[in-house]
């Protein structure tokens, strides 16, 4: 469809382009403009007005050295002197020994139940919608796997590093 137009709009183009050349080139009689500052211009006065590396080099090789008490260069108050690590007593050696987190279940335990035939307890889960029902020695979510279910509490291991928990049941109030 654009190669119909094209030489149209070539046309078009070229006849713009005499017009402008026309414009342009055509005796004019306005004087030229010159500025009046670019001829009362004073040079400035440096002897020698070539790149001094010597200068460069000497301003790149200053540096703080790394033995110096490092201050805050806004703040009035002097700097703390330096203390020579040489003369202060010795640390004793305290060991660390790892804080376990407690473990929890990222579900609510509410509930258990009572199989009448086998007589395996099931605990109750819950997590916002969704309801899970496991018994004793099975697998909760992938991660962890319940004990022992007791009345008031349910022990639960963690299957990736072995650690144990407890957590306790979880009463509902009265339904609003």
């Amino acid at each position: 469809m654009w190669k119909k137009y094209q030489p149209a709009i070539l046309g078009a183009l070229l006849v713009v382009l005499a017009v402008i050349a026309y414009l342009s080139f055509r005796g004019s009689s306005a004087p030229p403009v010159t500025f009046s500052t670019a001829q009362n211009y004073p040079p400035i006065g440096v002897e020698n007005p070539e790149l001094q590396r010597w200068k460069i080099k000497a301003a790149q090789k200053t540096g703080y050295p790394t033995t110096t008490v490092h201050r805050n260069i806004f703040d009035a108050t002097p700097p703390p002197t330096p203390v020579d690590p040489s003369k202060l007593p010795p640390m004793p050696a305290v060991p660390v020994q790892p804080v376990e987190q407690p473990l929890f279940l990222p579900v609510k335990f509410f509930g258990y139940g009572q199989v009448p035939a086998s007589g395996r307890r099931r605990a109750f889960f819950t997590n916002g919608e969704d309801v899970y029902i496991v018994a004793e020695g099975e697998t909760l979510l992938g991660q962890f796997r319940v004990l022992r279910i007791g009345n008031v509490n349910l022990d639960f291991e963690v299957i990736s590093s072995g650690r144990r928990g407890s957590v306790a049941l979880e009463e509902q109030g009265p339904s609003a």
